[in-house]
């Protein structure tokens, strides 16, 4: 598929630290490469708040999916990652909004804050 007059190769990265107990995280290789999906999938043993410090300037990234158990640092998690997301509609969905108090609760307090979009503010700190 044609991309802004080049092929475009969507590559997912996947960073996780591997430091959780029941981790899944080192099979996703694998089953990558099962399935035939390899060459667009990088995964990346790391701290998720450090990794931005790694990504080539170049590399704007346009999604992500947060799916940690560090829920009272989402606020810093957006701080990081919002300034480097796609100006093009780039999205962060955030895990377990509906069923953990913490991120719940985190979330009302970014609703609360009105229409969302490039202008839009993290709070200050984290609700709680």
């Amino acid at each position: 598929e044609e991309f802004v007059g080049e092929k475009y190769r969507g590559v997912l990265h996947c960073i996780d630290n591997f430091e959780h107990e029941h981790t899944t995280a080192h099979k996703i290789g694998d089953i990558a490469e099962e399935l035939g999906f390899s060459e667009h999938l990088k995964l990346h043993r790391a701290d998720g708040f450090e990794f931005a410090r790694q990504l080539p300037s170049d590399v704007v990234p346009d999604f992500f999916w947060v799916d940690f158990g560090a829920c009272e640092r989402l606020t810093e998690f957006f701080r990081i990652y919002w300034p480097i997301l796609s100006p093009q509609g780039g999205i962060i969905a955030v895990h377990s909004t509906a069923t953990n108090l913490l991120t719940r609760q985190w979330l009302e307090v970014m609703r609360n804050q009105g229409p969302s979009g490039r202008g839009g503010k993290v709070p200050a700190s984290p609700p709680g």
